[in-house]
């Protein structure tokens, strides 16, 4: 445990983080959660207690749930990965409501990645990142926002979302950003990509 206090980077693959609850790494400038077990979100919520990370800049979440998201207190955070994992559970308003509450506490958020595989509130998604936030100068320095969807069902083929079809519905987003490109990325993925 003395590591806590000097360590700067920490990557933890399939591996429970509910050892880090309650305590503070004051050093820690990158943190990686890759894979965590489905078992450890059944576990009792202990609301009070939250992962303090003051000095990371770099949060990389993999296959992990958004749910996760409220004990993380990472304020000055600048880039931000997050991928679910399609075992985990669809994005709902509960879900969008956590991620709403922690971007909105990221205002030195440059970077955001996002990989979802569900169609499910997709549509709030991308009203959440590529607007809420920029109509509320949320992020002073944010430069890029990626939302890449694995689409099933219709969306496959462009039936489901506005974003698959040129054109539609980018005009509502272009007055935050300068660019928005819409990328066909092969196997049933759509990447929208918004930049200052």
């Amino acid at each position: 445990m003395p590591l806590i206090h000097t360590l700067q980077c920490l990557r933890l693959h399939s591996s429970t983080s509910s050892w880090m609850l309650g305590r503070t790494f004051k050093a820690l400038r990158e943190l990686l959660v890759a894979h965590p077990p489905v078992t450890s979100e059944n576990q009792p919520r202990h609301e009070e207690l939250q992962v303090d990370l003051p000095a990371c800049t770099t949060l990389k979440l993999w296959a992990c749930s958004v749910n996760s998201l409220p004990f993380l207190s990472c304020p000055n955070v600048q880039t931000l990965r997050w991928t679910q994992s399609p075992a985990r559970p669809a994005i709902d308003q509960a879900a969008l409501e956590s991620l709403h509450d922690f971007l909105w506490d990221c205002s030195c958020l440059k970077t955001l990645e996002i990989s979802i595989s569900q169609n499910v509130g997709l549509d709030s998604l991308f009203q959440l990142v590529l607007c809420d936030v920029q109509e509320q100068r949320v992020w002073r320095n944010i430069r890029s926002v990626e939302v890449e969807a694995w689409l099933t069902g219709p969306s496959q083929h462009g039936e489901g979302h506005p974003f698959t079809r040129p054109g539609v519905h980018r005009w509502y987003y272009e007055k935050w950003w300068k660019d928005i490109t819409v990328t066909n990325a092969g196997f049933s993925r759509v990447k929208v990509r918004a930049s200052m």
